[in-house]
């Protein structure tokens, strides 16, 4: 009788834990978008040299100005939006995002800029985790929208078995856009309106 009061508990706690997760929809040319993630399903595989943020991910922050081994997951995004920017020949302001390689600024960016929506998941939305009293969190872009908040996502920065090996770089995932992410929490979803 404990363990089901207890989960009881639980189940009405998961929605109030969802409740503080936002969801922002920015304005983005559809043809950009398509063409994004289209560059974004072409760096999956790609691999890190060692395991330290290193080897040909570092393209993505390269592109911000930043050079050594940092964290990639959000230069990568805006990286994958500029290529298909520059590909199509669009002006500079048709990019949907700010350059940053920060996570948590791309939500800001979108909680000031864009216009707040129910929080449920779209394909191509951003998913954006942040950890407690940081500015560090982590971004990755929704391809598939499952059940029960479960998304399949491109994922860069983040770490896949190949071949029996663990190792670091750009893959698919499974995630839940109610579930914290290692200590991370779910901050919200970016969406992008079509224009």
């Amino acid at each position: 009788m404990k363990s089901l009061c207890l989960y009881g508990v639980l189940l009405l706690l998961l929605p109030l834990g969802a409740a503080a997760a936002q969801r922002y929809e920015i304005p983005c040319n559809g043809v950009l978008l398509s063409e994004a993630i289209a560059i974004m399903h072409s760096q999956v595989g790609i691999r890190e040299a060692t395991g330290r943020n290193d080897g040909e991910v570092n393209k993505y922050t390269r592109s911000l100005g930043l050079r050594g081994n940092y964290p990639y997951c959000a230069a990568a995004i805006w990286w994958c939006f500029e290529q298909a920017r520059c590909k199509l020949g669009l002006h500079g302001t048709f990019h949907p995002l700010p350059a940053t390689a920060v996570a948590n600024e791309m939500f800001a960016f979108a909680k000031r800029q864009g216009k707040r929506t129910g929080y449920y998941p779209g394909v191509y939305d951003l998913i954006v985790w942040k950890r407690q009293n940081s500015f560090r969190g982590h971004i990755e872009c929704v391809v598939e929208v499952m059940k029960s908040g479960f998304v399949r996502t491109i994922a860069f920065n983040s770490g896949s078995t190949v071949a029996g090996k663990k190792c670091e770089g750009v893959f698919f995932q499974k995630r839940n856009v109610f579930h914290p992410l290692a200590r991370m929490k779910v901050r919200g979803l970016i969406g992008f309106s079509i224009v």
